[in-house]
């Protein structure tokens, strides 16, 4: 009468394939990022889903397809960042503040012995 009893094969199965999975996002989250798990686990429902209707003679109606292709979606866009807009880098006197090109003005004498002045 322990906490085990009535533990068999396919009960022990899903205890590890969830265990394995657990380390499968682990390492997704680790060595990739949010929106290649997002695609994975997208796959994952298509291929649980396809796999389904040959072990277990499941029949796919158009509910359960629409409900994947929700279910995807919103995963998708769950995980979507947008990208950030990529300014040109400032060159020649072009700030972000100061949009309008440097005014050349000529530094010539005006007055002979009273330095230069600008026109």
């Amino acid at each position: 009468n322990g906490f085990f009893q009535g533990y068999n094969k396919v009960v022990w199965t899903v205890i590890l394939v969830q265990a394995g999975s657990g380390f499968v996002i682990a390492s997704v989250m680790k060595y990739a990022d949010n929106i290649l798990k997002g695609f994975a686990t997208a796959i994952s429902i298509i291929l649980s889903s396809v796999i389904s209707v040959y072990l277990f003679d499941f029949r796919i109606t158009l509910l359960f397809f629409f409900g994947v292709v929700l279910v995807s979606m919103a995963v998708f866009l769950y995980g979507y960042k947008k990208k950030a807009k990529v300014e040109d880098p400032p060159s020649r006197g072009y700030t972000k503040v100061n949009t309008k090109p440097p005014v050349y003005r000529p530094q010539v004498p005006l007055l002979p012995g009273k330095g230069k002045h600008t026109v």
